[in-house]
């Protein structure tokens, strides 16, 4: 069931107002991706390539973000609360009015 809703992600790049909550997301390329105002607390991002994506507003507390790259993204009033960043990339990316607390490294 996963690779299909990966190939799914993979063809649709708006796919935003959704609810992924706790979806694993594992090493997925979401690069350019438009997930603003989407629903990903709890999800595993682990290793995925959010590259130039829009999170604008987007919920990601208790996400795991291990390892993803996040460069180049609008994370404009995301909720990262809980979130775990460990060897993230966000480099260049916009954090602006974003909630980020209690976030692990």
């Amino acid at each position: 069931m996963f690779p299909d809703k990966l190939l799914l992600l993979k063809s649709t790049p708006d796919i935003s107002n959704s609810n992924l909550s706790g979806v694993d997301l594992r090493y997925a390329d979401l690069t350019g991706a438009n997930l603003a105002n989407s629903n990903l607390a709890g999800a595993n991002l682990t290793g995925a390539i959010l590259s130039q994506a829009d999170l604008y507003n987007v919920n990601l507390s208790k996400a795991v973000l291990a390892r993803v790259d996040m460069s180049n993204t609008n994370l404009g009033s995301a909720n990262l609360d809980e979130a775990e960043l460990y060897n993230a990339k966000i480099g260049d990316s916009n954090l602006s009015s974003s909630l980020v607390e209690i976030i692990a490294f």
